[in-house]
Formats: C-alpha cells, structure tokens, sequence
C-alpha cells in the first residue's frame, strides 16, 4: 500500500483538490461549480492552496489549477463489464480515473473533496493514499426522488446502494445543512459520527449593491432555476397563474434551463407545454421566459423583481436563495430540506409548503401586498446571510474540519501498516 507521511496540515501547507462538474461557474449552471469555485477564492484568501479536477470537459477558461479528469481506454473486461451492469462500470471508471489523478498528485494534495454521487468514493478512498471527504452536494434519495424518479426504479436502487458504499468508505463527511445529514443518516442506517455541518459559502456583496425598493418593479418576480419537477418550476407557473388574478400589475421572469418535467407517467413536459397548461392564455405575455443566464446576469434581475422565489421540491441547501438573500432581496421559498435552514420564516424570507401552490401564491402575495416587510426581511436576510455564509468564515470551518480528517487518516494509516 503506498503511504505518505504527512504532518499535521496548517494553512502554509494544507493543499485542497476539489471533484467539479465542470468549469467555470459563470458558464456552467450548478450548484457543485458554484460551491467550488467559491470554496477555491476563499481558500485562497486564507493561504490555502487548493486545485480542481473536472469531470467534464472544461469550457474556455484561463485558470491553471483547473484540468480535466483523464480517462484511460476501456478494457475488453470494462467492455464486457459496461453491457453487464452499466451503471457499476461507470461508477468504476471514474472512480479508478479519480484514483489515479488522487496517486499522480499525492505529492502536492493534502485531501480531496468530492461529491457523493455514483458512489465513485468507493473506487477511491480504500486505496487513495490521501483522505477523501464527501461532500453532500445531493443524494440521489434526495435529489433524484425529488425530480420525479420512481424510488422503486431499480436504477434509483442501484446509486442509492453505491452511494451509500461511498459515504460508508470515506475518511470524512460534510454536508451544507443538517436537514441532508439527518436524513442522509436515517436513509442509509449509518451513524457518521464524524460528519459535520459546514454551510455552504455564498459571495458577499457590497451594501451599495444591495436590493433597493425604489429600484425594483412592484409586481415583478423572479425564479432562477431549471425548469424541472426537482427546482419546482411547475409549482411556480401554477402559483403565477393565482397571482396573476389578483395582482394585475404582477409578472414573472423565469431564468434557467428547460431539462423538462418528469410526469407521473414518464412523460416528459418542456416549459412552453407546461405554461399553456398551467397559466390562462390572456396572462401567459406575464411570463418572460430567458432560459439559462450567466452567473454575472443574475443579479441586475434581482435588483428589479420584488421577490425572489425558490419553490424548490428539495434543496440540499440552495445556493440560488442564499445569493439573494445576501443581496438583500426578499424571498419566499419552499420549506423544502436545507431551505428550512437557510431562511428564517417570518424573519429573512417567507417558507411556503413544499409542492403547495396556492401556498406558494399566498405568501408571494403577502411580500407583493407588504412592501415594508419586504423591506425589512431584506435587510435581515442580507445580514444574515452575511453572518452563516460568508466566504472567510467558510474557510476557517472548512480548514479546520480538514486538519481533523487529515489527522486521522494518518492515525489510521499508521495502525494498518504497522499491523
């Protein structure tokens, strides 16, 4: 077994390799990239150097500590092993190609962090001569149930049983809120005793920029999220369309892209179906539809709207939402996951029932008929988002979390080579 000796790590030589969907975060619409571009901005501000390894071809880009994941020709076993059971052997691939950039850069990484997803850990960490953490980024029990797969789907079986052999495989945990961790614990019968809340970190935003009401449109709103079951873009549509009866002047701007709505029936309906079902023809010019926007685009569309709406199915923590509230935005989400945590009912933002669409409408209306109290859980969503997400205080959890991971990996290391 191949063994590094590593001293306690300490911001001068701790070095962080991040697993990204891909990259850059301005051109790529999730949530991980997001996360992690993030992550590697305030691990720099602390001293900490840190490297990503991106699962899909990068798009154009000037960073140099950003590469692709390489990945090796397939075998005639991987050949035959892919018509066998497809859903293993691509889990195997990319966890080995993983390994093998894990082993290439062990000299010059401390630890890696990396999505649970496909149980890829399980490739990885028995044999990584560096600590891997798992990052709950969105369990599939989570996020795939909540985009309208069947749980009995023996697809949706198989990751759910990978990645439980992943988290059960890695050095350490984190998850961005406890809601994912409770649940995460009770759905796959682990204990994690290790594990910890580190919330996810969200940009912080000059007080000049923050969400004005004399800036804003009084009846506009505002989504940001793709269209589909999992970011609830069915239930805002049929909210919009209650609004828009007693509200005239409202109008909804709808940003992200159309992935489609998983019906009971399999079906897969696109936005345009949906708006025609949904929402009555002589309101349907209301709805301003512009598809995927870059991270840089997103904010002069809040300064306009008067709400900010997340009517999300689940959210591990909801990255979207916390931006605007750092923005000082009012905002009303589904009381959905780790969107329970990030606002404060009745305090920074309003929480609708989940899947609930006259709720939903019902608590937009109340922001649209108050806009004093949108006022002022702005301002409180701004300060607080300030307080729990800031990018330094983050890092510091998130660098402190790491040495402890590090230091027991070597604890551990040293015991099963010496017997």
């Amino acid at each position: 077994m191949m063994h590094i000796d590593m001293a306690v790590a300490t911001k001068s030589t701790l070095s962080v390799a991040f697993l990204s969907p891909g990259w850059p975060a301005g051109k790529v619409p999730n949530g991980i990239v997001s996360y992690t571009s993030t992550m590697v901005d305030a691990l720099r501000a602390e001293g900490v150097r840190s490297r990503v390894i991106s699962t899909r071809p990068p798009q154009e880009h000037n960073d140099n500590f950003v590469k692709e994941l390489a990945r090796e020709g397939r075998t005639f076993t991987d050949k035959v092993l892919s018509r066998v059971a497809p859903i293993y052997a691509s889990a195997k691939s990319t966890g080995n190609a993983i390994l093998h950039d894990v082993r290439e850069n062990a000299s010059n990484t401390s630890i890696l962090e990396m999505e649970e997803s496909y149980g890829w850990i399980r490739f990885v960490a028995p044999k990584s001569p560096v600590p891997i953490v798992a990052r709950l980024h969105g369990p599939w029990f989570l996020n795939g149930i909540a985009n309208g797969l069947n749980e009995f789907d023996e697809s949706v079986i198989k990751r759910d049983q990978a990645e439980k052999l992943g988290l059960e495989a890695a050095h350490g945990v984190s998850s961005p809120t406890l809601d994912t961790l409770n649940r995460t614990r009770e759905r796959f019968g682990i204990e994690l005793p290790e594990a910890q809340v580190i919330y996810n970190p969200v940009p912080l935003v000059d007080r000049a920029n923050h969400w004005k009401l004399s800036q804003a449109e009084r009846g506009r709103l505002l989504f940001v999220g793709r269209f589909d079951k999992h970011k609830g873009g069915d239930v805002m549509l049929d909210a919009f369309a209650i609004i828009a009866r007693e509200y005239p002047e409202a109008r909804l701007t709808f940003v992200g892209p159309d992935r489609g709505l998983i019906e009971a029936n399999g079906k897969v309906t696109k936005f345009e179906d949906y708006l025609r079902r949904a929402v009555p023809e002589n309101v349907r010019s209301r709805v301003e539809y512009l598809g995927f926007r870059s991270h840089e685009q997103i904010p002069s569309l809040r300064e306009r709207a008067m709400v900010t709406i997340a009517p999300s199915r689940y959210e591990v923590f909801g990255i979207a939402t916390a931006e605007a509230m750092m923005m000082g935005c009012p905002v009303v989400a589904a009381n959905a996951g780790g969107l329970g945590e990030v606002v404060t009912h009745g305090r920074s933002g309003l929480l609708a029932n989940p899947g609930d669409a006259k709720d939903l409408a019902a608590k937009i209306g109340q922001m649209l008929s108050s806009p004093d109290q949108a006022v002022a859980m702005g301002a409180e969503a701004a300060r607080d988002a300030a307080s729990r997400f800031a990018p330094a205080a983050v890092a510091a959890q998130s660098v402190a979390f790491y040495e402890r991971v590090i230091e027991r990996f070597k604890r551990i290391t040293r015991f099963r080579d010496a017997g």
